[in-house]
């Protein structure tokens, strides 16, 4: 296993969204079976160079191996296959790609959007991440991002983060025009919340209770433990 920023651990708490290199020798053990197992591009997946990310755990998987995802790109079908690889095929562990990293490949009418996003990152003292067709455009450079793309962005939060600022922020940028934009505010710990749901929560015609997600599953929480949780942490 290589050392640095790649290294990997027996005990690495895996967490939804990170991207996972695969040796490429173990690769067809991996897709041993699989019902899409044909498909050139999958097939050559791991020897391309490009990465997996982990997904939530189901119950199909094959215990004590990760589950992890790949995208096809929309022109072979969208597909989103569900895969799980043993932890000794991983060679390396990464972040999703900066907001700001994979800025250049998106279209041109989706940049103000995503420089007044980065901005808000700035205000609020936190790099915002991507997933989605930017994230996947960036990491492989097939065309994933089309014209009913969402804009999929991750934003890392801590105790002194002003929330609700952050919320109202983001929605105003929506409003000014560019991609819809979709994605997850992630507290401390790999708990995520979408940030529109939470924007809705805390508005006036709110709910008492939101959906977290993690790597271990999805459950209804109430809405000030969420956030009372994040203020401690």
């Amino acid at each position: 296993m290589p050392d640095g920023i790649g290294v990997l651990h027996a005990a690495t708490p895996w967490q939804r969204h990170a991207l996972l290199r695969v040796d490429p020798e173990a690769w067809p053990a991996i897709l041993a079976g699989h019902p899409w197992a044909h498909l050139p591009r999958l097939a050559s997946w791991a020897a391309s160079g490009w990465p997996v990310i982990v997904r939530r755990s189901a119950e199909e998987d094959r215990p004590g191996e990760i589950p992890v995802g790949v995208p096809l790109p929309p022109s072979e079908g969208k597909l989103r296959i569900a895969l799980s690889v043993p932890q000794a095929s991983l060679t390396a562990q990464e972040g999703l790609p900066g907001l700001d990293e994979a800025a250049h490949v998106a279209p041109p009418s989706w940049r103000p959007c995503i420089d007044a996003l980065l901005v808000l990152g700035h205000r609020f003292a936190m790099a915002p991440t991507c997933f989605g067709s930017l994230c996947w455009e960036v990491r492989t450079g097939l065309s994933y991002i089309t014209a009913t793309s969402d804009l999929d962005v991750v934003w890392p939060v801590g105790a002194a983060t002003d929330i609700p600022a952050l919320l109202d922020a983001i929605f105003a940028t929506e409003r000014a025009g560019g991609p819809r934009i979709d994605g997850e505010i992630v507290f401390v710990g790999d708990r995520a919340v979408n940030w529109r749901e939470l924007h809705n929560a805390l508005g006036p015609d709110g709910t008492d209770q939101i959906v977290v997600k993690s790597f271990d599953g999805a459950r209804l929480v109430p809405i000030g433990t969420v956030l009372d949780a994040e203020r401690a942490a």
